[in-house]
């Protein structure tokens, strides 16, 4: 058998020092209330990303049932999975700040572009 390893042998990390010292009082307002704002996204996006999968399972059995038109169907799931990359993006904001923003704007992009189509 092999051994285990152990865990918690880590040493304490110390408290980071605050990010936005040198910034002047009014962005720091801005990038606190964006950390707040990701942080309750962060919160519910096991919520948002299962009632996200739920509508895209209902457009494709709608779809397969012939229900709905497949250009249609189309434009909704991609939509809905830029909707998806937008909220995934929006709550991992803190981790990775450019990461969860062109996830944000990549993923508000697809949602938006695929609703306009969906309206011509």
């Amino acid at each position: 058998m092999s051994k285990q390893k152990k865990r918690g042998t880590h040493a304490e990390q110390q408290p980071q020092a605050d990010p936005y010292a040198a910034m002047s009082p009014r962005r720091q307002r801005i990038h606190r209330r964006a950390d707040e704002i990701s942080a309750l996204f962060a919160k519910r996006e096991k919520l948002l990303n299962r009632l996200l999968l739920g509508v895209f399972a209902v457009v494709v059995v709608l779809w397969l049932a012939g229900a709905l038109a497949g250009s249609t169907a189309r434009y909704l799931i991609v939509a809905i999975m830029g909707a998806a990359l937008a909220l995934n993006g929006l709550s991992g904001y803190r981790q990775s700040r450019w990461a969860g923003f062109s996830l944000m704007v990549f993923g508000t992009l697809l949602f938006l572009g695929n609703l306009f189509m969906l309206t011509r």
